[in-house]
């Protein structure tokens, strides 16, 4: 192809026509030399058998091709749609945090009208309800009769932390809301069984889940500390710490030889999500009493 007809295309005068569904360039936006080129081009297609009127003249072929102007399309210059930003993955995925912000929109849903709002298959929303269902924060209609339901868990210990969350999270990152909610009976409730809640595997894997909570806890960590009070081995630590700073929930410094991190706040609802982190330990005792063992005030890096 030539320079002009690239340069053309590139500023945006390519076209279609809209009667044979071909591409072309206006005749208007060729220069005189490249309209030559063009006409001796179907002279010689029309000598070697295309079908249709030879051109005789190039004035003929000149008032032939403007005819076809009108019927061009040009390429529009509006820019292209950007996809709507993800809400963060504070539960281990974006998909999860959709959901809760979906549930939290609309009430409780069956998996297939949350799938329908994030514009997925609903086997992926399945696999990610399922996983929130073992974390304690949604729950699921299990009694006989009538379809499956999920909604938030409001028996959870930190349920008014997470709702806090998920009020900030919607107002930055709005999930499309169904056009008439309604009610859904038979939902556990105050008189059924309180679900498991599973803390281990609420933010991905049981040492990142373990790793963001002790770091709520103590402010701030070495591997070597997280390490010693977790009872796992450094490298294992190493790749979990590295997973969660690429996912922005950590930042990290370096003091010395040691790398030592702390819960982030650069993104949206970064307070509410460590007063959440906060409500799980409370929860939890046993991590405040590993996270006192940690003696970050105390302790020169070196």
């Amino acid at each position: 192809m030539r320079k002009s007809s690239v340069a053309g295309r590139a500023a945006g005068l390519g076209g279609r026509n809209t009667a044979t569904g071909r591409r072309r360039i206006p005749w208007s936006a060729l220069s005189e030399k490249d309209r030559r080129r063009k006409f001796d081009q179907a002279v010689r297609a029309h000598k070697v058998g295309l079908p249709g009127p030879a051109p005789q003249t190039f004035a003929e072929f000149s008032k032939r091709q403007r005819a076809l102007d009108p019927l061009t399309v040009t390429k529009s210059k509006t820019p292209a749609r950007r996809k709507p930003t993800p809400p963060p993955p504070l539960f281990a995925s974006s998909a999860r945090t959709q959901i809760l912000l979906a549930l939290h929109a609309n009430g409780p849903m069956t998996v297939r009208e949350a799938a329908r709002l994030r514009k997925t298959d609903s086997a992926t929303t399945f696999r990610s309800v399922e996983r929130l269902i073992v974390c304690g924060l949604i729950v699921k209609r299990d009694r006989p009769g009538g379809r499956k339901y999920v909604a938030i868990n409001k028996s959870h210990f930190a349920a008014k932390e997470l709702n806090f969350l998920l009020d900030v999270l919607n107002n930055r990152f709005p999930i499309p809301e169904i056009e008439q909610a309604r009610v859904r009976r038979g939902l556990p409730t105050d008189r059924d069984p309180k679900p498991p809640i599973l803390e281990l595997s609420m933010f991905g894997s049981s040492i990142k889940s373990r790793i963001l909570l002790m770091v709520a806890i103590a402010g701030e960590a070495d591997e070597q500390q997280l390490a010693r009070s977790l009872c796992v081995s450094a490298s294992q630590i190493w790749s979990a710490l590295r997973s969660i700073t690429k996912a922005k929930l950590l930042t990290e410094r370096r003091v010395g030889v040691r790398r030592v991190v702390s819960l982030s706040t650069q993104y949206p609802g970064a307070q509410e999500f460590i007063s959440f982190l906060l409500a799980v330990t409370r929860g939890k005792p046993v991590y405040k009493s590993k996270a006192l063992a940690i003696p970050y005030l105390t302790r020169r890096w070196r």
